[in-house]
């Protein structure tokens, strides 16, 4: 008899027994067409599907029910293995009767059709209704349970009793039967095992007709809702919780089914929301033609999809753990986002991908915006659950994305006074343009590129160091209208002053990486640029920035042609403060800065005159 010490966080009158430990016992065939069982147990009239498991121990054998009454999570050790107690939880979520359960813990071989049974203890009692007990069970040291590598085994919580159609009471408690007409009287379980080493939960763990609640390796991870907002067009996005068993077709394992994950992207008449669903290899699902050749939803991966109009969506499930594998061969991929926290995904840490960073040649995301680690580059905002990447690697890896880092903030890019926008297509190349020649940038500039005809088909913004990352967009087929560029088609480009509100023509100076001006879809390009200042064609004094100020203002003018400039403050009275400029000046756009440090709060004039030219304008200090 197995001795050990059993500790529950809240007080409930319990009694067990230990039964015997070892010996192999026989299994029954796994195909539940024979309904194999011993004899000494009445089989169940119902269809207990194919986990319906009948041992043989000699002392009137036990029946491990399938889907109807049980939670189980398989681990798998990566290492040698000493298991030296568990933890239970069952979390009582709706009315229940007083009656006995029992935990196993069994090995399987499923090969030579065995199962031993390691552990077992059958409680007459369990927490009644309103009530939770964490039952924490501790080996002693003698009678701790050793495992090799790859060798796995199972702990199973089996409730009692239960109803095979909607009948109230009679040993409902903690029905799993229907779990859709029983929801009041469903249960979570949480199980975790615990020793000297880590361990791996096996893929293949169920909830059947229940929710189980996964606490492995230390993470707690109760069933949750994934809210993911489409807007009208594309998007690009990604799940982060294991569907529920409707989500999948019959005798598919991999993922979910296409066509039953995006069936609430129907309208209430019946009409599809919903234009296109694409994965990175090509393949698509039209639901409007009926067609579709993804095979399933791979959890691991982003998809594309294309809705008229923005909609809301809600999947729910088990949270996937934030650390799963992600494999990816060499080239392009787009891949799912687990964590459930934002992840910094600027230079130079790019810490959303440090795992594997020195294979990443680039990552992008919906909006175009992307990460260039090899140029210390990202116009990124950070990594967010629902959405999807799409990521170009140089070798084959495994990302697994990393911890939250609390202490840091990510910074977003700044979207105020965009003089250029537009809507993604669905497919476009990534440039970086390093610097701009001749004219002088700051952050809030854009660069926007356009096509022979004039048309807008990609803008970028300009950052604090004086480049610029842009999404280039290619055509999106799916319309009538055009509004991208083809294969092979060149483009322009123009830099917006976000200072002084004008729009000047820039070339290439140097091709750095890529094809220059000409757009390749999946493409990346980088290059340096040049252009000349404008020229007015009059005189101007903008407004001073900011105003109000406390110690430093700029102010913008404009000269048409070279000559004699003046520009002086004077204090509301007329009386005469500084003089600003008193000079020849070049023809273009200027700025100046009055420093007021040493002035007092008040009202101020800025007065500018030039050829027949005068201008005044008010500015406020306020210290």
């Amino acid at each position: 008899m197995r001795s050990l010490t059993i500790i529950l966080s809240v007080f409930i009158l319990l009694s067990f027994t230990l039964p015997a430990l070892s010996a192999e016992k026989e299994l029954s065939n796994f195909d539940k067409s024979q309904r194999d069982h011993d004899g000494n147990n009445d089989d169940p009239s119902r269809d207990l599907g194919p986990d319906w498991i009948v041992y043989d121990d000699d002392e009137g054998g036990g029946l491990i029910v399938g889907p109807t009454y049980w939670s189980k999570v398989t681990f798998t050790p990566e290492e040698p293995f000493q298991l030296q107690g568990f933890s239970f939880t069952p979390l009582n979520q709706g009315p229940n009767e007083v009656d006995a359960c029992r935990v196993r813990i069994y090995s399987e071989d499923a090969e030579h059709n065995l199962v031993e049974l390691l552990f077992e203890v059958i409680f007459a009692q369990v927490p009644p209704f309103g009530q939770n007990a964490e039952l924490i069970f501790e080996f002693d040291e003698d009678e701790f349970i050793d495992f090799e590598a790859g060798e796995n085994f199972t702990i199973m919580y089996e409730s009692p009793g239960g109803n095979a159609n909607n009948d109230e009471g009679n040993n409902g408690w903690w029905n799993l039967y229907d779990g859709a007409n029983n929801a009041d009287r469903s249960f979570y379980c949480v199980i975790e095992a615990f020793g000297d080493d880590p361990l791996e939960v096996h893929d293949d763990w169920e909830a059947l007709n229940g929710d189980l609640l996964l606490r492995a390796n230390g993470e707690f991870n109760p069933p949750r809702d994934l809210n993911v907002a489409f807007r009208a067009g594309w998007n690009m996005i990604s799940i982060n919780v294991f569907p529920p068993e409707e989500m999948w077709a019959e005798d598919e394992e991999r993922g979910p089914d296409i066509i039953l994950m995006t069936e609430q992207l129907v309208r209430e008449n019946g009409q599809r929301n919903l234009e296109i669903v694409k994965d990175d290899r090509g393949r698509f699902y039209i639901p409007e033609w009926g067609f579709c050749n993804i095979p399933y939803w791979n959890l691991t991966r982003g998809y594309m999809l294309k809705v008229d109009e923005a909609a809301e969506t809600v999947w729910s499930g088990i949270p996937i753990p934030f650390d799963m594998d992600i494999p990816m061969e060499e080239g392009w991929h787009t891949i799912s986002y687990l964590p459930t926290y934002e992840l910094n995904a600027s230079a130079p840490d790019f810490y959303v991908l440090s795992p594997i960073i020195e294979d990443v040649f680039i990552a992008c995301d919906w909006a175009g915006r992307f990460m260039a680690p090899e140029f210390n580059f990202s116009n990124m905002i950070p990594w967010t659950e629902g959405q999807g990447y799409q990521i170009k690697v140089n070798n084959d890896v495994v990302l697994n994305y990393p911890i939250e880092r609390e202490e840091e903030f990510a910074q977003r890019g700044n979207q105020q006074n965009q003089h250029w926008n537009i809507a993604p297509t669905g497919e476009n190349m990534n440039l970086l343009i390093t610097s701009v020649n001749g004219i002088e940038v700051k952050s809030g500039d854009q660069i926007g590129a356009f096509d022979s005809s004039g048309n807008l088909v990609g803008v970028g913004n300009v950052n604090s160091d004086g480049r610029c990352g842009l999404a280039v967009w290619g055509d999106d087929g799916m319309t009538e209208l055009r509004n991208g560029l083809f294969e092979s088609e060149s483009f322009s480009l123009k830099l917006w002053s976000s200072e002084y509100k004008t729009e000047t023509d820039i070339e290439v100076a140097t091709i750095v990486e890529g094809l220059g001006l000409i757009y390749e879809t999946n493409e990346f390009g980088v290059l340096s640029t040049k252009g000349e200042p404008p020229i007015p064609n009059q005189y101007s004094l903008s407004h001073s920035y900011p105003n109000p100020f406390n110690s430093t203002t700029k102010l913008s003018f404009a000269v048409p042609t070279y000559g004699q400039i003046s520009i002086t403050v004077s204090d509301i009275t007329g009386r005469h403060i500084q003089t600003l400029i008193n000079r020849e000046i070049n023809a273009g756009n200027h700025i100046t800065t009055w420093n007021a440090e040493s002035n007092s709060t008040g009202v101020y004039v800025v007065r500018m005159e030039a050829q027949g030219f005068e201008a005044v304008r008010k500015i406020l200090l306020v210290k």
